[in-house]
C-alpha cells in the first residue's frame, strides 16, 4: 500500500503534497542516491527540488539526505 506513496514522494512536483505524505508516514529523512535517481529518473534539478522545502543534512558524491 505504501509503494504508490513512496513513488509520489520522489516524483510529485507539488512540495505540499510531498510534505503531507512525509508527515503521514512519520518520515523524517529522504535519501536520494544513485538507485533513487535511476528508478525515479531524477535529474539533478528534480533531485535538488527537495532542498527547496527540506533541509539538506548530508551530501557526498551523488548521494544526499534531506530532513523534514
Amino acid at each position: 500500500k505504501r509503494r504508490p506513496d513512496v513513488d509520489q514522494i520522489y516524483k510529485n512536483p507539488d512540495s505540499q503534497q510531498v510534505l503531507t505524505m512525509l508527515e503521514k508516514y512519520g518520515i523524517k529523512y529522504v535519501y536520494v542516491g544513485s538507485v533513487e535517481r535511476r528508478k525515479y529518473e531524477l535529474t539533478p534539478t528534480l533531485a535538488g527540488r527537495f532542498g527547496r522545502f527540506l533541509e539538506k543534512v548530508f551530501e557526498q558524491g551523488s548521494a544526499a539526505i534531506y530532513q523534514r
